[in-house]
């Protein structure tokens, strides 16, 4: 379960195309999920998206030598600026153990660490996991942070999940803590509709 939540970590190298600014109101069909998107973030295109996704697996495979086979779906990016993101995508469900999922769950923590590390080899690299909930359901967290000698410091934040049939992803990167603060808080106040809630009991 490498799942490209790791498509992040080239997202501050590429330039990504930006499309018209959204409506803050968004609802994704495949979750019933309803989430208001901060004012001022624009939608990456699909194009911009896909390049994203190309880079991040490019850097995986040079730092970890593991070969990610399996793309997920794109369900949005938006973003303010180069250093400020918000990311979501899914996969099929894999497995109906917790333990599979939580060893999956380690295992690519290790992998974001390693690829991240070896990236930005000057830098203290930190990260941190746990579970939060979210509309009723538990997400798995991490937590990074990459902080450079100048002081210069990105934070990403990844949350993931079985929903359903679905394995969820959203990521967050930003270089403030204010602006940070604010994708997650909506997140942390987004609901989950009907067909969501059927995964609630799910790892």
């Amino acid at each position: 379960m490498y799942k490209n939540q790791l498509l992040t970590l080239l997202f501050a190298l590429i330039g990504l195309s930006a499309g018209a600014q959204e409506a803050n109101d968004l609802f994704v069909p495949e979750f019933n999920w309803k989430i208001r998107i901060p004012a001022g973030y624009t939608r990456v295109s699909q194009a911009g998206a896909d390049s994203l996704s190309e880079g991040g697996e490019e850097m995986i495979e040079k730092h970890t030598g593991i070969t990610i086979n399996t793309r997920p779906k794109d369900l949005f990016t938006f973003r303010n600026g180069p250093l400020h993101y918000i990311e979501a995508n899914y996969l099929p469900r894999t497995t109906n153990s917790v333990k599979e999922y939580e060893a999956a769950f380690r295992k690519m923590t290790e992998v974001v660490y390693t690829t991240f590390e070896k990236q930005f080899s000057a830098a203290a690299v930190d990260t941190a996991t746990g579970t939060e909930v979210i509309a009723g359901m538990r997400f798995y967290a991490l937590r990074v942070q990459i902080k450079a000698a100048n002081g210069f410091v990105l934070r990403m934040h990844l949350y993931t999940r079985l929903v359903g049939e679905r394995d969820l992803t959203v990521t967050f990167l930003s270089i403030d803590k204010d602006r940070l603060e604010e994708l997650l808080n909506a997140f942390r106040t987004s609901t989950f509709g009907a067909t969501a809630a059927q995964g609630k009991a799910k790892p």
